[in-house]
């Protein structure tokens, strides 16, 4: 019994670690689209028509 205590909550440590690291991606992710926001909004503010 104690055994699969232990066996679960290393699954779930586990788990956890890899949603930390998710959100870690995450968060660069949706750093990158905004400087690509800001660069496109950029590029398009020099057409003129």
């Amino acid at each position: 019994m104690v055994g699969e205590i232990n066996h679960n909550i290393e699954g779930i440590s586990q788990l956890t670690a890899g949603t930390t690291q998710i959100a870690a991606q995450l968060n660069e992710a949706s750093g990158n689209l905004q400087a690509l926001s800001t660069q496109l909004d950029d590029l398009l503010g020099r057409f003129r028509l």
